[in-house]
């Protein structure tokens, strides 16, 4: 460091004492005056302090600096940390740490490269935030958990996005306790309790998973994927940290499970089958495979409203477990892991949220149209709660339709041997499929959509998105008919998927794989069989069939779908290529 960088300090002798020192040299007047020796600090001391005492953030702010790399108002605040020098005095440039997910410092490898964010600037490597691989694609590096946290006002922003968006479609956990346990762990957030800290790292991965990268950037001033990135990491060591203590919570299981939910919509590579593996084994850990209510005489009993609350949630966790086995066993195209034999958890009632509290000692309330009597009912068993009882629309409304969804696919979409194996009729023939999903939309129905009826925004996305479902299944039965038909189906599924996507884009992200682009694909291998569409030169559904596939495919390289589907996204690239080939023959275009 130059002279004209440095401010000179008292000499040693002077600081010890605590008295004036004039810094003259070689002894200051101090000094000279007691016959004592007069010392200077030397270039490496930390007494020789920089003029640029802030980092660039907090000069422009006008925010007190503590002068680590990263500061503490760099990381309550969310932004980055960049000071003007290249080295701090005394400290070296070899420290690393995250700041609103930025790092400073040199790159694992040594190297200081630029790369390219999703926005298309460039940005120096050594100041982009490096986990290395371990669970869920990260590893150790030196930071405390929290400071990977978000500022106050942008954690209550993520948990209101997570609510309104996420939450209402999954119920894995019961939203209005775990907000109870946030507004409390706000007064020190370094003193958040260990379950509940894991669970809501995983809330803020799943909000950033629904917003757009304009959005990130604006309100975070960082790229979505560093956001992605930087909470994945702090779930990943929560994880380390609960097994570590040898801790198995259902607190922790329902952070798991919501990753695993959230990440098969995110442009994250995450070994996704290792991970509910681990889950399935946690989940049979912890009991969850039996259902909570089972009592000696094999009766379901609540003594109170906190034990019935703590049964429901267990219930939930299982079935979306069993869910997502089914989602990415089709997706694998292979069987799932679950069987028949291993589970008695009773299927997921319907409560609203209001119903339930996890901390109520008061007895449970009876059934209705039955007499209360807290002497008896407090110790009483309860009927289990039936279809009839489920005659309403509910907050569980949809997750229920789209487990029951789940639960019949298994019988439906496997192979031959898993039917056997779990003791399911094997549907060998189309007609027999058709008619088995036939009998599921009518209990579909009966059960939960004739309820819907609620002309607010999440009524409707319900409806149709139930709707939707069922009919992409249908469609995927139907595959074997003329072509004609199947033109039809597809087209009438794909443009609803894309209308529903367009009017509720706060929800709509959910069926943008299991609906939209499986109708796409259907749609391209139809427009592939040339001797099939050769019947149907100028029809207008072929035409129509054309323009609607050409606009799907150009949405989903905008939307960058490639990064989050890459298996089934190198098929519809394929298939496009294909069916263009078929549709324009090389002679035809070199004429």
């Amino acid at each position: 460091m130059s002279p004209s960088q440095s401010i000179i300090p008292a000499c040693l002798t002077c600081r010890r004492k605590k008295v004036h020192c004039d810094r003259r040299s070689p002894s200051c007047s101090p000094c000279s005056k007691s016959g004592l020796e007069c010392s200077y600090p030397t270039a490496n001391s930390r007494y020789i302090v920089s003029r640029e005492r802030s980092c660039k953030a907090c000069r422009r702010r006008r925010a007190k600096c503590d002068r680590k790399r990263p500061c503490n108002a760099c990381v309550t605040a969310g932004v980055s940390c960049i000071y003007a020098s290249a080295e701090r005095p005394g400290h070296g440039n070899d420290s690393t740490g995250v700041s609103g997910g930025a790092a400073t410092g040199s790159s694992p490898t040594g190297r200081g490269t630029s790369v390219s964010t999703n926005t298309g600037t460039a940005v120096d490597q050594d100041r982009r935030p490096v986990y290395p691989s371990v669970i869920l694609g990260n590893g150790p590096i030196a930071v405390k958990l929290t400071e990977l946290h978000p500022n106050v006002a942008h954690i209550w922003f993520l948990w209101h996005s997570f609510t309104e968006n996420v939450e209402p479609l999954f119920k894995i956990f019961h939203a209005p306790s775990v907000h109870e346990q946030l507004l409390s762990a706000m007064q020190d957030i370094g003193t958040m309790d260990g379950d509940l800290e894991t669970l809501i790292f995983a809330v803020y991965f799943a909000a950033i998973v629904i917003e757009e990268e304009s959005e990130c950037l604006i309100k975070f001033r960082q790229s979505k994927i560093d956001l992605l990135k930087r909470y994945r990491y702090a779930l990943e060591q929560c994880f380390v940290r609960s097994n570590s203590r040898a801790r198995l919570s259902v607190a922790s299981l329902q952070a798991l499970v919501l990753f695993l939910n959230m990440t098969h919509y995110s442009p994250l590579s995450t070994p996704v089958d290792s991970l509910l593996t681990l889950g399935i084994g946690l989940a049979l850990r912890l009991n969850l495979h039996q259902d909570p209510s089972q009592s000696s005489q094999g009766h379901p009993s609540y003594p109170t409203i906190a034990d019935h609350t703590s049964a429901e949630m267990r219930r939930r966790l299982w079935w979306h477990i069993m869910a997502l086995d089914v989602q990415y066993a089709e997706a694998a195209i292979r069987d799932p892991i679950i069987s028949e034999a291993m589970w008695t958890t009773r299927f997921p009632s319907s409560y609203n949220d209001g119903e339930l509290d996890c901390l109520s000692e008061q007895p449970m309330p009876p059934p209705t149209g039955e007499t209360f009597d807290p002497e008896i009912f407090a110790t009483q068993a309860t009927a289990p709660h039936s279809d009839e009882q489920e005659s309403r629309r509910t907050d569980m409304s949809f997750a229920l339709s789209r487990l029951e969804i789940m639960k019949s696919l298994r019988r439906y979409s496997f192979s031959e041997q898993f039917c056997i194996n779990n003791g399911y009729n094997y549907l060998a023939t189309p007609v027999a499929q058709i008619q088995f999903l036939n009998d599921l939309v009518q209990r579909v129905h009966q059960k939960y959509l004739r309820f819907q009826q609620g002309n607010d925004r999440l009524s409707f996305f319900e409806r149709n998105a139930v709707k939707l479902i069922l009919s992409k299944h249908l469609m995927m039965a139907k595959r074997n008919e003329p072509i004609r038909e199947i033109l039809s189906n597809c087209i009438k599924v794909l443009e609803a998927a894309v209308g529903l996507r367009k009017s509720q884009a706060r929800w709509a992200w959910l069926l943008r794989q299991p609906v939209e682009l499986d109708s796409l694909e259907l749609l391209l291998e139809c427009l592939a069989r040339r001797p099939d569409t050769e019947q149907l030169s100028g029809d207008e559904d072929l035409e129509h069939a054309w323009t609607l596939a050409k606009k799907a495919t150009e949405s989903g390289e905008r939307d960058n779908l490639a990064a989050c589907y890459p298996a089934q996204w190198a098929r519809i690239q394929k298939l496009c290529e294909h069916a263009i080939e078929r549709r324009f023959p090389r002679t035809q275009i070199s004429n």
